[in-house]
């Protein structure tokens, strides 16, 4: 394993994130966007801050993002009762539910388009993988059996 094995799974899992994220709404989203939302869906109500430090991303580029959402309705932005300076971010009701669907929604025929998956064994193995990779890495993740429920 090297570096450019490192970037060409880190791409193709993106794909499949993209994919899966571009189902929401039925508009195709950046990068930028699945990513606050999805940071966005493990809480009640985030902040700009909260955002930031879970996406890694620069503060404007988030609140660039999040105004971006909240006019499309895909966010809701409330002032903070306990301190009107900070914005409360929250996923509308009706995104949240569409993307707690999507917990159960397969993604076996996105895995096999991006990896080179040989049969229902090899496939039940990488989704095997990737749950213990993503357990390592998103803390967030309420349930990493969630990918192996999705094999279609």
């Amino acid at each position: 394993m090297n570096m450019s094995n490192l970037v060409a799974l880190g791409r193709a899992l993106l794909r499949i994130a993209e994919k899966m994220g571009n189902r929401v709404g039925g508009r195709e989203f950046t990068f930028a966007e699945i990513v606050v939302l999805a940071r966005s869906y493990h809480h009640e109500r985030a902040t700009i801050t909260d955002l930031v430090r879970e996406t890694g991303l620069a503060q404007s580029y988030v609140s660039t993002t999040v105004r971006g959402l909240a006019e499309e309705g895909v966010l809701i932005l409330e002032v903070d009762p306990g301190d009107r300076r900070r914005t409360i971010v929250r996923i509308a009701d009706d995104v949240r539910a569409y993307m707690t669907s999507l917990k159960t929604a397969s993604i076996a025929d996105e895995l096999r388009e991006v990896f080179a998956v040989a049969d229902e064994e090899d496939l039940a193995r990488i989704i095997s993988l990737l749950e213990e990779l993503v357990a390592h890495v998103d803390p967030a993740v309420d349930d990493v059996t969630i990918l192996r429920d999705r094999i279609a």
